[in-house]
């Protein structure tokens, strides 16, 4: 009896009596709140667990926010992403030959003072076609356009200005670049852009010899019929599961399309050229 008596004691203790009222009246006060929520006239009045309408759901107390209500303003902040940042826009990369190799043969100095010969040359040609740098590191550029007919010239200028500069030089002054070109939709910030017309440019630029221009099909279909262009063929490049066509853009006035490979990428497919031929002969006075 003396345990049951001890017990008793214990429980009866005025500092356990005061902690029992406080859990009552915090039970009792959102049982209440929640019994207010959960009788208004759009909701069931006994709902069951589980159900939306579960108090579960509800408004937490300490002014959190319910799973749903985050869920709804993730949609308006996604939207509101959508509106202000996504859109169409045209990427350009460059990146300059054997620049690594440059500076191991010839030091840091004579490698930076070659960038900066590339950056004055191609800087100016990307302003005066709409166009706007977005990242310049070490020896790849990243530039980006409204419309693809912009960067497309903008990337012959470039080709063009180079091979002047080269005309006369020695090897070692020489700078020779590849361009890669892609168009599609993604966001844009104030500085940079992100998404994967960003990547599907920089794989095009990666496929593309020196002295080249390459565009993806998304640009392609997008230019006018004045632009000279031509189908290479689709290649696997890495990140993308489908393999990606690609064309070249004729830049030099002054020959024609090169004959030979021209993808380094892996995987070249080529696509069936249509061949129209016509038989001419005379009959008579008539062709």
């Amino acid at each position: 009896m003396g345990w049951q008596s001890a017990a008793s004691e214990s429980i009866l203790h005025p500092l356990h009596l005061a902690l029992v009222s406080s859990v009552l009246q915090q039970y009792r006060a959102g049982h209440a709140e929640r019994e207010t929520r959960m009788t208004a006239p759009d909701r069931p009045s006994a709902p069951l667990p589980g159900s939306i309408y579960h108090a579960s759901a509800g408004p937490t107390s300490g002014g959190a926010q319910g799973i749903e209500e985050l869920l709804r303003e993730r949609l308006k902040l996604d939207d509101l992403l959508e509106q202000q940042h996504r859109r169409d826009i045209t990427l350009l990369f460059t990146d300059i030959q054997d620049s690594t190799a440059y500076f191991e043969r010839y030091g840091d100095l004579s490698g930076r003072q070659m960038v900066q010969r590339h950056n004055d040359l191609i800087g100016p040609l990307i302003a005066s076609h709409q166009g706007t740098i977005v990242r310049s590191v070490r020896d790849t550029m990243m530039a980006s356009y409204a419309e693809p007919t912009s960067a497309v010239q903008s990337a012959i200028a470039m080709q063009r200005a180079l091979r002047d500069h080269n005309r006369g030089r020695e090897v070692a002054e020489q700078i020779h670049i590849r361009i890669g070109i892609n168009a599609g939709p993604g966001l844009v910030e104030t500085q940079d852009v992100f998404g994967d017309v960003v990547n599907v440019a920089a794989r095009v630029e990666a496929c593309a010899l020196p002295d080249q221009i390459l565009i993806s099909s998304a640009t392609y279909e997008r230019l006018p019929p004045s632009v000279p262009c031509r189908f290479l063929g689709a290649t696997h490049v890495q990140g993308k599961a489908t393999p990606i066509e690609l064309y070249e853009v004729s830049w030099d006035e002054r020959r024609t399309f090169q004959e030979t490979v021209l993808l380094r990428g892996p995987g070249v497919i080529a696509r069936p050229t249509k061949i129209f031929a016509l038989d001419i002969s005379r009959e008579g006075e008539r062709l």
